[in-house]
């Protein structure tokens, strides 16, 4: 252990130490993906030339010994990939709750946050707001509007994000990727289960769409009674051309007169044209009675 301190910045039994990175354990449920992309790359360039610069925070474990992380999955996860033996470390003697509040304001400060993430988040920050009674009825605020207060998201907003947490892992996964907008994937989340995932099978089948304001009449149906397959596929609209023959396009064949006019001499164009028409067709049976004959009489 280095340089131990106690009640720093008003936290208890707070210290200051490094700890081996096989001692510490990622936080349970952490909503927050540590993704492989230029921001981790950036971190562990960071970290290889000048070291961890701030402490991660952690806490003891209830159970199994170790140490769990608060604040900091992406510097541990940096570490873990340079091979670095012990990361600096932040111990605070923290609540479920405590390690909650701190891990989800910790991380919302962060630029890039995936709407699920958000989603997951908030919806672990209200649950202790209102566990430590922030809803009450004595005209204190509702817990959305009290975290509202530390966010840049309106209450409203708030709500919105916590009902993607009810969308099923296929479509949730396309809301953050872009695919889904959030307004047609909150409506999506009051749906049931299996009408989700018809949905998803749907929306899987790129010759299929659906606006936004059919999402909304969907799921308001969904509230007076459960929809089948046949029902949801009402609401989408097909895209397919592939699927519809097309009708062939006409051809034609262009001469400028004067390119065949040594051959039709003192001729007028429609005549010309009448009697290309009457060679091609002593060419068409010309061609059919030699295959009648090549074949002993019979035609294919």
């Amino acid at each position: 252990m280095i340089n131990p301190f106690e009640n720093v910045h008003g936290h208890r039994n707070e210290t200051t130490c490094a700890y081996a990175l096989t001692n510490i354990y990622p936080m349970e449920n952490h909503p927050f993906k540590v993704k492989d992309d230029e921001d981790m790359a950036a971190l562990v360039e960071s970290i290889r030339q000048y070291g961890v610069l701030n402490p991660i925070i952690v806490r003891k474990r209830q159970t199994g010994g170790g140490y769990e992380i608060v604040s900091g999955h992406r510097r541990y996860e940096a570490c873990k990939r340079l091979n670095k033996f012990d990361i600096p470390v932040i111990v605070r003697d923290l609540t479920d709750e405590e390690a909650i509040l701190t891990m989800v304001d910790a991380n919302l400060q962060r630029e890039r946050i995936l709407p699920s993430e958000k989603a997951f988040a908030y919806k672990m920050k209200m649950d202790v707001l209102r566990h430590q009674g922030s809803s009450c009825q004595d005209g204190t605020k509702r817990s959305d509007e009290t975290l509202a207060e530390s966010t840049d998201d309106s209450a409203r907003q708030i709500q919105r994000y916590i009902r993607l947490t009810y969308l099923i892992p296929e479509l949730l996964k396309m809301v953050d990727e872009g695919i889904v907008p959030l307004t047609a994937g909150v409506n999506y989340s009051y749906m049931r289960q299996f009408e989700q995932l018809s949905v998803w099978m749907m929306l899987m089948d790129k010759s299929m769409s659906i606006t936004t304001d059919k999402t909304e009449e969907m799921k308001n149906a969904s509230k007076t009674k459960e929809l089948n397959e046949e029902d949801i596929r009402g609401y989408f609209k097909c895209n397919a051309t592939e699927s519809k023959e097309k009708a062939p396009k006409k051809q034609s064949v262009k001469f400028a007169f004067d390119e065949i006019s040594d051959f039709f001499t003192d001729m007028k164009p429609k005549e010309v044209k009448d009697k290309i028409i009457e060679i091609l067709f002593a060419w068409y049976d010309s061609q059919k009675n030699q295959i009648v004959d090549e074949n002993g009489g019979e035609s294919y």
